[in-house]
């Protein structure tokens, strides 16, 4: 696992239940993933990318005039042999590569903060951005046509991650600690895990191998119908994203 400190300016690579420092320096690391051999690393503070591997680092994506801004970036995810990054402050969703796609040009993902790819659609959590709006908006992966939103404000207070688990969606709510199901269509299955287990303003999930991760200020945690485990206790400043790789 690689756990992105955003505040810290670090990267830690976590392994066998022991943490070191993979990436220091002058970054504000705000999301991680792990793809073709390479551990990308988005940078906070410029929307700049760059990539990680035995040959040492690369830069993918910096901001240019011919590009999308990419402002604030704050989850990344590999789906379909792409690098997904989402800016929270620029309100874009941008697929990286020579052929880059931009979702968001004509109606802004305002307050998105996580998102995963499931078949045609995107699902992304954000803040309450408008009173009666959904915290969870459903885009068409194809057109990017806002399709629904669901997850009122009262469901959730603030939306940071997401993540496929089976045939449902787990939703994280930072402002809320808490960790909540919801089926494909938007319906609510309930609380999965909350402060009563522990939790300390969780801001991402992962599902890997059919395990659902989750990380929060205190560290990563294992999800089950029964609730959350702490596995993985951290030290951190403020830990934004991660991710879960075999390596």
């Amino acid at each position: 696992m690689y756990v992105a400190d955003v505040r810290a300016g670090e990267v830690l690579r976590v392994a066998d239940g022991l943490s070191t420092v993979f990436l220091d320096g002058d970054i504000q690391p705000s999301a991680v993933e792990f793809h073709g051999g390479e551990l990308y690393v988005s940078d906070f503070s410029d929307g700049s990318v760059r990539a990680y591997g035995a040959e040492g680092a690369r830069i993918v994506r910096e901001n240019r005039r011919s590009l999308a801004r990419l402002e604030e970036p704050c989850a990344m995810l590999a789906h379909g042999g792409e690098v997904w990054v989402l800016g929270n402050d620029s309100r874009n969703l941008l697929v990286l590569g020579e052929d880059e796609r931009s979702y968001g040009d004509e109606r802004p993902l305002r307050g998105a903060h996580g998102f995963v790819v499931h078949g045609d659609e995107i699902f992304v959590a954000s803040s309450p951005t408008e009173w009666g709006l959904g915290l969870v908006q459903v885009l068409d992966a194809y057109t990017g046509e806002s399709l629904d939103r669901f997850a009122p404000w009262g469901e959730l207070e603030e939306g940071t991650g997401i993540a496929v688990d089976g045939d449902t969606l787990l939703v994280v709510d930072a402002l809320g600690d808490q960790v909540v199901r919801y089926a494909m269509d938007g319906e609510w299955l309930g609380v999965v895990a909350d402060a009563a287990d522990g939790l300390d303003r969780p801001v991402s999930v992962r599902v890997h191998d059919g395990v659902p991760w989750l990380l929060d200020q205190q560290g990563i945690w294992r999800l089950d119908r029964r609730g959350a485990v702490l596995e993985v206790p951290l030290t951190l400043d403020f830990a934004r994203n991660f991710t879960v790789v075999e390596d």
